[in-house]
């Protein structure tokens, strides 16, 4: 996926010992060796006991935001028994959780497990009141009207995350596929996992 690429020595304790970078643009080595310098990694071991170890690393280079260039004003929600939300993570090439989930005005919430999740198939759940307006918020504050529609990196291997809002006579929705190597605004995957720590998608999905 690029980036640049690390040889690391890796301490008893798991800190980063010393770090060289090997390839990608050298224009950023110095800004990625001292980012790796600071990393953690869980002690290797060997016969049972930590030991040292040198290992191959990549950090990504990421480009700047693409915020919107034109805002969207925010509609105001009049009927809030036709408010739907969703989120959806499909399947990738390993083992990623592949699940759906939509929230209703009323606090409805329904589950829909696809694949590599702990809970498969259709169920059903509820939200307060007060954490369905937490999620419009969410969508407020990401300025969602006035996002692209899509963000995609060419790769074909990850998982593609969307998400939408409809209530009234509006409908939005966004697609994320490695949106944060396409300049998807950082809003977008803060939105993302909101939803599920709102919804409690941890109870299905995790295994």
């Amino acid at each position: 996926m690029g980036g640049i690429g690390l040889h690391l020595i890796i301490g008893t304790d798991g800190s980063v010992i010393s770090a060289n970078a090997t390839e990608g643009p050298k224009e950023f080595y110095a800004d990625a060796v001292a980012r790796a310098q600071t990393w953690k990694y869980k002690p290797f071991l060997r016969h049972g006991r930590p030991t040292v170890a040198q290992i191959e690393d990549r950090i990504s280079i990421l480009p700047p935001e693409r915020l919107p260039s034109t805002h969207v004003p925010f509609p105001k929600v009049e009927d809030w028994k036709s408010l739907v939300i969703t989120l959806e993570r499909t399947e990738c090439y390993g083992t990623c959780p592949s699940y759906k989930v939509e929230i209703h005005g009323d606090g409805t919430v329904l589950y829909t497990g696809k694949a590599f999740v702990a809970v498969s198939g259709k169920h059903s759940g509820r939200i307060t009141q007060s954490s369905v307006l937490q999620l419009l918020e969410g969508f407020r504050a990401a300025d969602y009207f006035s996002l692209d529609d899509t963000y995609t990196w060419g790769i074909t291997d990850l998982s593609t995350y969307l998400t939408s809002i409809a209530f009234d006579s509006v409908h939005k929705s966004v697609v994320d596929y490695a949106g944060e190597h396409a300049g998807m605004p950082d809003a977008v995957r803060e939105l993302e996992e909101t939803i599920d720590q709102i919804v409690g998608s941890e109870k299905w999905v995790r295994r």
